[in-house]
């Protein structure tokens, strides 16, 4: 009985909703399901980086993060247009901070951390673990922005990177030549 307790609707079928480690997705049913001899509800969500569908039990639901998507992307401008953090010279600290603000799911977390990455990589060469959580973090991003925009994964994708360029070319010309 605890558990049906626990397993109340937050969200409805048609809601966008963004998981945080997997990506942003449109919920398009609730489905029960016996498990181990226990029926629990399960949210099914569309993803729309195309990787497929989510199952995830109603009642992990808050405890995992999921979260409604952005209406606009108005925070994705501030963020990128804040002066971006100068990230540590030692790669492992640089690595554990970055994953640290990707796994947050947060995405002002995850927007930081594409422009910080993206600052580092216009003043000196990204690792293959930096160039990776960049990535992982830009996908993350571009599966909210396209719920929000109502475009597609790829088209996103593009006007992400294209968001990220201005603003790194904006504060590269703020920055004082040595």
């Amino acid at each position: 009985m605890a558990e049906q307790a626990a397993d109340v609707l937050s969200f409805q079928e048609g809601d966008r909703v963004v998981h945080p480690s997997q990506g942003g997705g449109r919920l398009t049913q609730i489905q029960r399901l016996e498990v181990a001899g226990k029926e629990r509800r399960y949210y099914c969500i569309d993803l729309v980086s195309g990787e497929g569908e989510l199952m995830l039990p109603v009642g992990q639901a808050e405890e995992v993060g999921l979260r409604p998507a952005l209406d606009d992307i108005a925070v994705l401008h501030a963020v990128l247009q804040e002066t971006p953090e100068e990230l540590s010279s030692n790669y492992r600290s640089r690595e554990a901070h970055v994953s640290k603000m990707i796994g947050s799911g947060e995405i002002e977390l995850l927007v930081q951390a594409v422009r910080d990455l993206s600052w580092h990589a216009h003043l000196k060469n990204l690792t293959n673990t930096d160039a990776r959580l960049k990535s992982e973090a830009q996908k993350l991003i571009a599966s909210e922005l396209a719920l929000c925009l109502g475009v597609d994964f790829d088209e996103a994708q593009n006007r992400l990177s294209e968001l990220v360029s201005k603003a790194i070319n904006a504060h590269a010309e703020d920055e004082p030549v040595n």
